[in-house]
């Protein structure tokens, strides 16, 4: 099984610290995923952090969060998207256009106990 979970930091999230109480409320922990397949009489035989390639730089992910594809920021309100938006692409501006913008996920392997 493969989830994001609320203790990865996502890279967006330095740009719109609103979508952080969104992330800890819609999104379940390590160790409530653990715990669910657990419960089931299954056993974790593997637990890793799994880098996925979000955007090529900076630049790519502020056009692609632009989009506001993304429905924890699609819920911020306005004008603070627009404030988190504007900061992203001044970094982005400032930023090595070579550097890949990553996102770790939670990838499990569960089995029978």
């Amino acid at each position: 099984m493969r989830n994001c979970t609320r203790d990865t930091i996502y890279p967006q999230s330095r740009f719109f610290p609103g979508m952080l109480p969104m992330l800890q409320d819609g999104l379940p922990s390590r160790d409530e995923i653990v715990q669910v397949f657990e419960d089931a009489a299954l056993r974790l035989c593997t637990d890793e952090l799994v880098a996925h390639s979000v955007a090529l730089n900076w630049q790519e992910f502020a056009d692609k969060l632009a989009l506001r594809a993304d429905s924890f920021l699609a819920r911020l309100p306005d004008e603070e998207f627009e404030v988190g938006l504007a900061a992203l692409r001044a970094h982005a501006r400032d930023s090595d256009p070579r550097e890949e913008i990553i996102e770790h996920i939670h990838f499990f392997v569960f089995e029978a106990a």
